[in-house]
Formats: structure tokens, sequence, C-alpha cells
């Protein structure tokens, strides 16, 4: 058998290249979150998203609402 096959038939190649492929990514990682940890998180879209979303509710309410003041009043 070969110097660094085993019996797999699996070499120390693609071991090698999953561990360089997962320092890669590990090291990608922590530069992002260094350069996320400089900036203040706001979450810009969740709020966003709540305001739109009670706004709409609250003209659904308004509506149903409406409509129950106008047949309370004809009949």
């Amino acid at each position: 058998m070969p110097k660094g096959k085993s019996a797999a038939g699996c070499g120390l190649g693609l071991r090698r290249s999953l561990w360089e492929t997962k320092t890669n990514v590990t090291s990608k990682i922590e530069q992002h979150t260094e350069s996320a940890s400089e900036e203040k998180f706001f979450p810009r879209g969740a709020i966003a998203f709540f305001v739109t979303m009670i706004a709409g509710f609250g003209l659904i309410w308004l509506g149903i609402y409406l409509l129950l003041v106008q047949r309370q009043l004809w009949l």
C-alpha cells in the first residue's frame, strides 16, 4: 500500500484539502465578525416590518369597526 493511503483508498490529499477549506472558512468568519463588531447593529428591517404590520392590522381593525358601526346605525 502506498505511503499516506488508507485501506479505503482515501489519501492525505483529501484530508488536507478538507482541513484547508475548514480553516479558510473559519478565517473568513473571524474577519467578518471583526468588521461587524466595529459597527453598531440596528435592526432597521425588523422595525420597518413591525410598523408596517401594526399599521396594516390597524387598518383592518378600523374597517371592521366601521362596518359594525354602520350596521348598528342603519338598523
